[in-house]
C-alpha cells in the first residue's frame, strides 16, 4: 500500500513537471554547476527553492543556488490558432506558441539530458543529434545556441567540476589526488587521523558525494553515532535528496525523540526512492510522534508535525482502522481489545475492593493480638489489676481466634493478588518500541537496525502491590 501510495504521487510530480518543462521554463543555477530548468514554484527569497521539473519536483536550499532566471512566460500550447482580430499582425513563424507541444516537449527533454552530462563533447553529440533531426523554426535556433556553447567546452576538452568547467587534465589531477587520499583514509588505523585525510580529500574534490559518505561510515564502523550524523549531514549538502543519508538522519532524529527532524528526513528519502523500507521507517516515526503525544504537545512552530500526524491518523481512519500504541489494527481488533481489557479491567478492580475491604478485619484482628500479648506479659509478671484473670483468659481465647483469621485473611489476599497478576498478563499492551532501519550507502541494502522507545505508558487497573499496599 505504501509503495502505490509514492507511486501516485510521483506520477503526479511527473506530470506536473512535463507541463512545466516548456521553452518558457525558469533555470535554477547551483553552485555545483547544475543547471535545473522548470518552474519555480516557491516565492521570491525562500529559504527552499522549489522547481517542478519533467522529472519530478526537486527542492534546494537556498544557499545552494546560485542565480535564477525566470522565463518568459509561453502561450498555451495548441496545435491550432484562433483566428487574429481584423487588423492584427500574424504570429510570426518562429513563434514558440505556434509550435506543436510534441516538439518543445522534444526540446525540454534535449536539454535537460545535455545538462546532467559532465562532459563536453558529450553534451554536444547531444545537441548534434537533435540538430540532425531538423527541429522547426525557434526550436532550430536556440538549438544553435546550445550546441555552440558545448562545441566550445568539447574544443577546449572542458568538463564539469562543481559550478565550474575545468580542462579534463585539471580535473583528472584533483580527481587522482582525492583519490589518493582516500585511499590512505581507508586505510588509516586511527578514527581521527581517517577523519582528517577524509577532509583533505573533499577539499581537492568538494563536489564528490562518496568522500563524505565513506567517512560517515567510518564513524559509524567506530560506533561515533554523533559524528556519524554529522558527516550524512554534509553529504546531503551535496545531495538534499540522497536516501540512504536522509533515511539514517531520520531515524537518528527518531532515537532522539525529534519527532518533526525525524519526520521530514524520512519523507526526503521516500519521495525519492522507491524503497519500503523506507516507507515503513516514515510510518513508524509518524505513529511514534503520535504516541508521544508529540501532536497534542505541538506548539505554533510544530504545526507541520501536527498536521503530519493528522493526516496520517486521518488516513488511517479512512481504511478502517484505528490506532493502538504507535501501530495500526483494524477498527474490530481494536474494539476486541479495549473490550478484553476492560472485563480484566473491572475484574482487578473488584480483587482490589475486597483487598481494601479486609483491612478492617486485618487490623482489628492485629489489634486483638496486640490485647493479648500485653495480657501475656502482666500475667507472667503477676498483674492482674482490677480486671482479674478471667479477663486475661478471653483475650488468649481471642487471640487464637485472631491467629485463625488473620490466616483467612492472609490466603484469600493471596489468592486474589494471584488472580489479578494473571489477569494483568493477559491485557492487551498497546505496543510503545519500533524497530527502525538503518540503510546502507547504496540506499537499498540494510546496515543495522535501532530500537526506539516512545512515552505511551501502559494503562489499566493496578493490582495492589503488597498485603495492603
Amino acid at each position: 500500500m505504501a509503495a502505490n501510495r509514492w507511486g501516485l504521487i510521483a506520477g503526479t510530480c511527473v506530470l506536473v513537471g512535463v507541463l512545466a518543462g516548456s521553452l518558457g521554463a525558469d533555470i535554477v543555477y547551483l553552485h555545483d554547476g547544475r543547471a535545473i530548468r522548470g518552474k519555480v514554484t516557491s516565492a521570491d527569497g525562500a529559504a527552499m527553492v522549489q522547481v517542478e521539473t519533467p522529472f519530478g519536483p526537486m527542492q534546494f536550499r537556498s544557499t545552494l543556488v546560485k542565480k535564477i532566471e525566470k522565463g518568459e512566460p509561453q502561450p498555451a500550447a495548441s496545435t491550432t490558432q484562433p483566428d487574429a482580430p481584423a487588423g492584427a499582425a500574424a504570429p510570426a513563424a518562429g513563434d514558440p506558441g505556434r509550435l506543436d507541444p510534441a516538439h518543445r516537449q522534444k526540446f525540454a527533454l534535449t536539454r535537460a539530458e545535455a545538462d546532467k552530462l559532465d562532459d563536453g563533447p558529450a553534451g554536444l553529440a547531444v545537441w548534434d543529434a537533435y540538430l540532425a533531426e531538423n527541429p522547426p523554426g525557434v526550436l532550430g535556433e536556440l538549438a544553435r545556441k546550445e550546441q555552440a556553447v558545448w562545441k566550445e567546452r568539447a574544443d577546449k576538452d572542458l568538463v564539469r567540476f562543481g559550478p565550474q568547467w575545468l580542462p579534463r587534465n585539471q580535473v583528472a589531477e584533483r580527481l587522482a589526488k582525492a583519490d589518493e587520499l582516500v585511499g590512505k583514509a581507508e586505510g588509516a588505523s586511527d578514527v581521527d587521523e581517517a577523519a582528517k585525510l577524509f577532509d583533505e580529500a573533499a577539499k581537492a574534490h568538494p563536489y564528490r558525494i562518496d568522500i563524505p559518505m565513506k567517512k560517515a561510515m567510518t564513524f559509524y564502523r567506530a560506533k561515533k553515532m554523533v559524528e556519524y550524523g554529522v558527516a550524512l549531514g554534509q553529504v546531503v549538502k551535496l545531495d538534499g535528496n540522497h536516501p540512504a543519508a536522509r533515511n539514517n538522519l531520520g531515524v537518528l532524529a527518531a532515537q532522539q525523540k525529534q519527532w518533526a527532524t525525524a519526520i521530514v528526513h524520512l519523507s526526503k528519502a521516500g519521495a525519492v526512492c522507491d524503497n519500503d523500507t523506507v516507507l515503513d521507517n516514515l510510518d513508524q516515526a509518524i505513529a511514534m510522534a503520535a504516541d508521544s503525544g508529540a501532536a497534542s504537545a505541538a506548539t505554533s512552530d510544530d504545526r507541520s508535525l501536527r498536521q503530519v500526524v493528522d493526516v496520517w491518523h486521518a488516513a488511517g481512519r479512512r481504511v478502517g482502522e484505528a490506532r493502538w500504541g504507535n501501530t495500526w489494527v483494524s477498527e474490530d481488533q481494536y474494539k476486541t481489545y479495549v473490550k478484553e481489557n476492560a472485563e480484566i479491567d473491572r475484574k482487578i478492580a473488584v480483587n482490589n475492593t475486597q483487598i481494601g475491604r479486609l483491612r478492617h478485619r486485618y487490623n482489628n484482628a492485629m489489634k486483638v493480638k496486640q490485647l493479648a500479648k500485653e495480657a501475656r506479659d502482666n500475667a507472667a509478671a503477676g498483674r492482674y489489676g482490677n480486671r482479674g484473670s478471667d479477663y486475661y483468659e478471653r483475650l488468649a481465647e481471642e487471640d487464637k481466634k485472631a491467629d485463625a483469621e488473620l490466616k483467612e485473611i492472609t490466603d484469600e489476599v493471596t489468592a486474589r493478588r494471584a488472580d489479578s497478576d494473571a489477569l494483568a498478563a493477559k491485557r492487551n499492551i498497546p505496543p510503545h518500541a519500533s524497530r527502525l532501519v538503518l540503510l546502507d550507502t547504496d540506499g537499498v541494502g540494510q546496515l543495522d537496525t535501532v530500537s526506539v522507545q516512545t512515552t505511551g505508558g501502559e494503562t489499566g487497573a493496578k493490582p495492589a502491590a503488597g498485603m495492603f499496599d
